[in-house]
């Protein structure tokens, strides 16, 4: 048997042992990893981006596979550093067309400002991945979005994390979706987000993780500051301003914790967060909780089927001295055909609740709304898009209600090098 022939056996061999482990789905899988260990995007990829179970575990062990050193980096003649062979980093840009309803409502006077049906947006993301294992133990992985702020609420450096695996699990420090216990965002089909996560407070933000691996799942614990990505504040003396920043303005931080079950056909969890977050006036921090269960069952890496339901709850939000709740959730269906080709399909829904009747934005945070995409994979990296997003709520036209349909029909690519 060849060298080569050896390596990429082990390379098979050591990711389906990887599918035995349970998953914590943080990370971003993308191309540099084909360039590192020589092996097909279809290894990790039931269709890119979306993961597999063994490219989730993968993930999981902090992109490390048997013999991961002489596999992937460079023969330093020092067994005490490992660089990768080849800089690890990937490219992955969007650009779509998309026809829509797009009016720009005035909060303030409810007056339709613009109204451009036709919008063309590229690069509608340009995104700039990067990961590697530094040790058997640590590795790193990072995104950085380049593109029109305008469009991306996203700080250029939106998610960056160090991670230490060990025997029992993974210690994870850094920014990353809280979502992303639950579903992976970046990995979706649909060009459309996973909308009621950033109504809940469960978008990008700095914390820290702790994942024990269990025989059938995992049970991850963790906090954050809980103000997102985009707040840091600087130290001030009374003589001198301090060189360095706090990223947090306050003592009060959000704790979560996901207990979760995880096979190579079924998986599911609960999910609880209890912290602090600004009131409809963010005048002052309220206590603010949310509770979900999530599940999701993969039939021959072809089928998926996933929902997530979540409840929220804001303590005092309208300063009334009621607590205002709300619920929602999604639900999808993606189905791989082939190498070539798949379809998906995304709900979105949102139920304002208690907030139905308030006089602030938060009286529009109803969602019901439905997405089709259909994409053909020119290559296993280079896909391109049709989508269509059906909105079914009734017009509200009150100042803060649902003033316009947000219906579109989307044509573009996705691309990955």
């Amino acid at each position: 048997m060849s060298t080569s022939t050896f390596k990429f056996l082990t390379i098979r061999i050591g990711l389906a042992l990887a599918c035995l482990c349970g998953v914590l789905r943080l990370g971003i899988a993308s191309p540099h990893f084909t360039r590192q260990y020589e092996i097909s995007c279809a290894v990790c990829h039931s269709a890119g981006p979306k993961l597999n179970h063994a490219g989730d575990a993968f993930v999981r062990r902090g992109y490390v596979l048997p013999h991961w050193e002489d596999l992937s980096t460079i023969d330093t003649q020092d067994n005490q550093i490992h660089l990768p062979r080849v800089l690890p980093i990937s490219i992955r840009t969007q650009a779509y067309a998309r026809v829509r309803r797009g009016e720009y409502i005035d909060p303030q006077s409810g007056a339709t400002v613009a109204n451009t049906a036709y919008d063309i947006q590229a690069p509608y993301r340009l995104d700039v991945l990067g990961g590697t294992a530094l040790t058997s133990n640590v590795s790193f992985q990072f995104n950085a979005t380049f593109a029109d702020r305008s469009i991306s609420p996203y700080q250029p450096i939106d998610q960056a994390t160090l991670r230490y695996t060990g025997i029992l699990g993974t210690v994870t420090i850094g920014q990353f979706p809280i979502s992303d216990l639950m579903y992976a965002r970046r990995r979706r089909l649909t060009v459309q987000d996973y909308l009621p996560y950033d109504l809940a407070g469960l978008g990008h933000d700095r914390g820290v993780l702790l994942n024990l691996d269990l025989i059938y799942g995992a049970l991850t614990m963790g906090a954050s500051n809980g103000n997102g990505v985009g707040a840091s504040y600087e130290l001030n003396s009374p003589g001198l301003a301090r060189s360095d920043r706090i990223f947090d303005n306050n003592n009060k931080k959000n704790y979560f914790a996901r207990v979760g079950l995880d096979t190579e056909i079924l998986k599911g969890g609960l999910f609880m967060q209890i912290g602090a977050g600004a009131n409809a006036a963010g005048t002052a921090q309220i206590t603010r909780t949310v509770s979900g269960v999530d599940g999701s069952l993969a039939v021959a890496e072809r089928f998926y089927l996933y929902g997530q339901a979540l409840l929220v709850r804001w303590d005092d939000f309208q300063r009334t001295n009621v607590a205002d709740t709300w619920y929602g959730g999604i639900a999808g269906l993606d189905y791989i055909v082939d190498a070539g080709s798949s379809f998906s399909l995304l709900y979105n829904y949102v139920n304002p609740g208690t907030l139905a009747g308030a006089s602030n934005l938060y009286r529009g945070i109803a969602i019901n709304a439905i997405t089709a995409n259909a994409s053909h994979y020119f290559a296993r990296n280079v896909r391109g898009i049709i989508e269509i997003t059906t909105d079914f709520l009734v017009i509200d036209n009150t100042r803060y209600g649902h003033n316009n349909k947000e219906d579109y029909f989307l044509v573009g690519l996705d691309v990955a090098f």
